[in-house]
Parts: C-alpha cells; sequence; structure tokens
C-alpha cells in the first residue's frame, strides 16, 4: 500500500500508510485563491480530530524502487491450491525459475527474490503483467 506524507498544523510531520480507497474517502481537497493564482491543497482529518495537510515535496522525495523494503514480494494472481506446490516447484525447477512459496488462505503464492526473477518467473510461464502500466522488461 502507499504511503502519504502529511504535516500536521504544529509542524510534525505524519506518514500514513492506506489504500487509496482510505486515502480519497479521508482526504479533502481546498482551492486558495491568490489573486489570480490557484493552489490546491488536500487536508485530512486524522483519528484525534486534528487536521494534517499533504507534503508532496517530502512524499516524492521518496520515489524509486527498492526491493529491501518488501517483506512480502509475492504474487496472489499467480497463486495455486496448497496441495499443488510440490508439482509446480518441480515445474518451476526445470524451467530454470526455481521459487518458494507462501502459504496463505488454501492457496500458495511464489514468493520472489526481486524484479528480475519475477520477471524470468513470468516469462517462463508466458504470462504477462500489466502492474499498473509498468511492464516488466525480459
Amino acid at each position: 500500500m502507499p504511503t502519504y506524507c502529511y504535516l500536521q498544523r504544529n509542524g510534525k510531520p505524519i506518514d500514513l500508510v492506506m489504500s487509496i480507497e482510505e486515502k480519497c474517502a479521508r482526504e479533502r481537497s481546498v482551492i486558495i485563491r491568490f489573486d489570480s493564482d490557484e493552489l490546491i491543497r488536500s487536508s485530512i482529518l486524522l483519528d484525534d480530530g486534528t487536521i494534517a495537510d499533504r507534503d508532496f515535496e517530502r512524499e516524492w522525495s521518496r520515489v524509486g524502487f527498492d526491493s529491501s523494503k518488501w517483506k512480502d514480494f509475492s504474487s496472489l494472481a499467480l497463486a495455486i491450491d496448497a496441495n499443488q506446490v510440490p508439482k509446480a516447484m518441480e515445474i518451476n525447477k526445470r524451467l530454470g525459475v526455481p521459487v518458494e512459496y507462501v502459504m496463505g488462505n488454501h492457496c500458495a503464492r511464489p514468493k520472489f527474490t526481486d524484479r528480475n526473477q519475477r520477471a524470468a518467473f513470468l516469462k517462463a510461464h508466458k504470462k504477462i503483467d500489466k502492474d499498473g502500466g509498468y511492464k516488466e522488461t525480459y
């Protein structure tokens, strides 16, 4: 889930991890007019009742992919039934893309070490990832 950065009115920064749906439900945009200029300011009501303003500068200074921050780089879309894991691991090994599986509720998700392993797995299984507009290169 995305991390959104806000600045409380007392100057204290706060980071909120929430879904886009939750952000849209909680955040309100306010248009402030200065003569001929307009400033759009996004504010959010925090759980304690205070208001915080979106801090785009701090939020966008973090942009970039760092796979070390991923705790669970697995794919629910590629999940299989838990009893299929031994056969899938055999097939993956034969295709040259051995992966471990993360067990969940009645399913097992392939767990990748990085984006390159994921791209190789997708290519070997003839799958295409449209991951929000970012296409894996291989």
